[in-house]
């Protein structure tokens, strides 16, 4: 998961990055933000945390750049979530005005911090939070024990399918695998499958091949992870 930490003050950059430490995050930071606009623009970011108060371009402003280019260019929009001294309701109001999704107040503890991620990001990128190491234990549902294999072994030809679709930028082929996935992954057990279906779905729709690579990525390890039990 990459978070873009928007932060001028040493300090505070230094206990939020100790925060995500977890080899589930990737960080990347800029020092203000007009920096912040600048990388958001070139990169690809799950969420945004971003200081209000800082020199050259200030929270509000590069939240509403980065609100106006996400319009401008059909992307869905990234969880922006404020992180400042201020406590103030009118702060507050002014960051939800701005376009953040939170307003999240210093001094934060690590559990608020990774609580309010986990509550922000896209459902489609919630497995990737888990370490890399860790398996995802599925209890299959009775009657159907004997079809999961086949329903995996289908589920992996989709995903070289849908590498295949997405390096030919065939978003119809794209949109169509997707539907499929929201559709089964449920009912066989598989609630999170449904939710990385819909997702390459809705991005096939926009033509988003970014998000689309990124699904895909999710999808991949999720598969990898997954372990059916079945009594």
């Amino acid at each position: 998961m990459r978070i873009l930490v928007v932060e001028d003050a040493a300090a505070n950059l230094l206990l939020i990055k100790s925060y995500l430490k977890d080899p589930a995050f990737e960080v990347d930071v800029a020092p203000n933000g007009a920096v912040a606009v600048e990388k958001f623009q070139s990169g690809v970011y799950d969420l945004v945390l971003m200081d209000l108060q800082m020199p050259i371009m200030d929270g509000y402003t590069a939240t509403r750049n980065i609100r106006a280019w996400e319009v401008e260019h059909q992307k869905r929009p990234t969880p922006v979530l404020a992180l400042t001294a201020n406590a103030f309701e009118e702060e507050r109001q002014a960051s939800r005005a701005a376009g953040c999704d939170a307003h999240l107040v210093k001094p934060i503890r690590k559990g608020e911090l990774l609580q309010a991620i986990r509550t922000h990001i896209h459902e489609g990128n919630f497995a990737p939070l888990l370490p890399k190491s860790q398996r995802i234990p599925i209890r299959a549902p009775e009657g159907i024990e004997e079809a999961i294999p086949l329903f995996l072994e289908s589920t992996r030809e989709d995903l070289q399918a849908l590498s295949q679709a997405l390096g030919t930028l065939d978003y119809s082929r794209i949109r169509f695998i997707g539907h499929d996935l929201k559709g089964s992954g449920g009912g066989y057990g598989f609630d999170q499958l449904s939710v990385i279906g819909k997702s390459i779905e809705e991005a096939a729709k926009r033509s988003d091949s970014e998000e689309v690579g990124k699904q895909i990525a999710v999808l991949t390890d999720y598969l990898d992870r997954v372990d059916v039990i079945i009594e």
